[in-house]
């Protein structure tokens, strides 16, 4: 072949095209991971960490940390007895001795519609959400089942058949607290129906009472103070221990 005869060479704008389309797919590339970090990472618990200064009910406290700033904690995957309904003190009161004046650390990933931390509180390793479902002073939430891990949703699924096998706490008490709030005491007096009261709409006093239901249901629907000596929002306590 002559010295001079024409080889065929790529074009310079050809190679230079292929180069930035090959620069490009690595960017994209890396927006690609960057992006799926930030959803795991988006997907992955806080942890917040502090001292429990307040306590508002059954399943809702606040906590203080390093920096002295307050946070208003909602405890997830239950729901405890409203203030005004039976069992309402006394899921706090339980609460409070759980969690009260100590070291917690609070594993959560959302906030709700009050801009409150949705989580689940440990103290000393114990998870103090559950503790409650087994005491039998909150339900577990089913509406919000679908956030928990499946170890979590079975553990509080156990913990609350147990209760309500062993009848403790609340478990004497037919309405919970989602209906309580959307129905009130309407809600209450339609769920009381369904029970055999055994005529407790002539009974006023603790020692006419059968169970802790029927005084529940007595206090509530006719109003009795006398029935609740102490004022905790539990009427003739000594029925339900």
């Amino acid at each position: 072949m002559p010295d001079d005869f024409p080889v065929a060479r790529p074009r310079a704008g050809f190679y230079f095209r292929g180069h930035c389309v090959e620069k490009k797919t690595r960017a994209m590339n890396k927006l690609l991971v960057t992006v799926l970090l930030i959803a795991v990472q988006s997907a992955e618990a806080d942890t917040l960490s502090g001292r429990v200064v307040g306590v508002a009910d059954g399943d809702t406290l606040t906590v203080l940390d390093g920096n002295n700033k307050p946070h208003k904690i909602r405890l997830s995957g239950i729901d405890a007895p409203e203030k005004s309904q039976a069992y309402g003190q006394r899921s706090k009161q339980s609460l409070s001795a759980l969690a009260y004046s100590r070291s917690v650390s609070v594993e959560w990933r959302k906030r709700d519609r009050y801009r409150r931390i949705v989580g689940k509180v440990f103290e000393c390793g114990r998870d103090l959400n559950l503790e409650q479902v087994r005491r039998g002073l909150a339900w577990h939430y089913k509406q919000y089942q679908g956030e928990q891990d499946a170890s979590d949703r079975a553990r509080y699924a156990t913990a609350e058949t147990e209760a309500r096998a062993a009848q403790r706490g609340l478990w004497a008490l037919p309405v919970p607290p989602w209906e309580w709030r959307h129905g009130g005491k309407q809600s209450a007096q339609a769920a009381g129906g369904r029970v055999a009261l055994s005529g407790c709409g002539s009974k006023r006093y603790c020692g006419e009472m059968v169970s802790c239901e029927e005084a529940a249901i007595t206090y509530r629907r006719a109003g009795l103070p006398g029935l609740d000596g102490d004022s905790d929002g539990v009427p003739c306590e000594a029925l339900c221990r």
